[in-house]
């Protein structure tokens, strides 16, 4: 492939480097597979604590990841405030579409 042909490409990473890792200079980083990350939300289980466990971060006793932090979130775009649905303490209202995301942040 030609460089033009490999920047103006989509890249989607199969394995993605663990945050936690990075952060405290493990090197190298372990790497999640990002269709296992994916898949945590598609399965139903109370028992889930929304973390991965990452080896290399466990042996030396740090916290376990949230796969939200593994996972680098959409971009949520909407025109469509929704209704207002609640009230912020300083009174400004909070609509049902910014209530939806953050949430699911």
């Amino acid at each position: 492939q030609t460089v033009d042909a490999v920047l103006s490409g989509t890249v989607v990473y199969e394995s993605i480097p663990c945050p936690s890792c990075l952060k405290n200079g493990i090197k190298p980083p372990w790497c999640f597979n990002r269709k296992e990350c994916q898949a945590y939300f598609d399965q139903q289980d109370s028992q889930r604590v929304g973390v991965m466990t990452c080896p290399k971060c466990m042996k030396l006793g740090l916290p376990a990841p949230r796969v939200l932090d593994i996972l680098c979130p959409e971009v949520f775009l909407s025109y469509q405030w929704g209704s207002i649905c609640d009230y912020h303490p300083d009174g400004s209202p909070i609509f049902s579409t910014q209530k939806l995301v953050k949430d699911v942040r």
